[in-house]
């Protein structure tokens, strides 16, 4: 499975769009300014939303898929519960208000979780290089053409001691 940001072998089109990098951190691009006309703005902003996009990107975004299945789970219960004590359209409010307060706490806790990790991660990273795989590998390349050099120069001795 590749991610949002590869391009596939079998599609060319990259499904997240690349901005272009510029040396001035308030570039705007000339599409994207704002016309001063609200309703043109807001239409125009809207008529970006591609919603099938969206779900295309779903699978890659942190934590989505746990939040979901606990919302649709926790909606699905609460919505039966409460359709056997009252009747269909009070149930079907409980349920998406379940679903919709479920889900979205959810994501937020497993999101902040993950923000933990990885500022953990970081830190461990930043005080233990030496545990870093890529500084370990020029550590053992450095030793072992030390290890050549003293080879040689032995060698070089022995020569020079015939």
């Amino acid at each position: 499975m590749t991610s949002p940001n590869e391009s596939s072998s079998s599609s060319p089109r990259k499904l997240v769009p690349q901005q272009e990098l510029t040396a001035d951190p308030n570039y705007v691009n000339p599409e994207e300014k704002l016309s001063g006309n609200a309703i043109d703005d807001y239409s125009r902003a809207m008529k970006k939303i591609v919603f099938s996009d969206d779900m295309k990107h779903l699978p890659y975004v942190p934590c989505a898929r746990g939040a979901l299945m606990y919302g649709i789970a926790s909606g699905l219960g609460i919505g039966m519960i409460r359709y056997m004590t009252g009747g269909v359209r009070k149930a079907g409010n409980y349920a998406v208000g379940t679903f919709v307060f479920v889900a979205l706490t959810s994501w937020k806790l497993c999101r902040s979780d993950r923000e933990e990790d990885i500022a953990t991660q970081r830190m461990i990273a930043e005080k233990y290089p030496e545990r870093n795989a890529r500084y370990a590998k020029s550590r053992y390349e450095a030793a072992l053409a030390a290890k050549r050099e003293e080879e040689l120069k032995m060698k070089g001795e022995e020569t020079k001691a015939d």
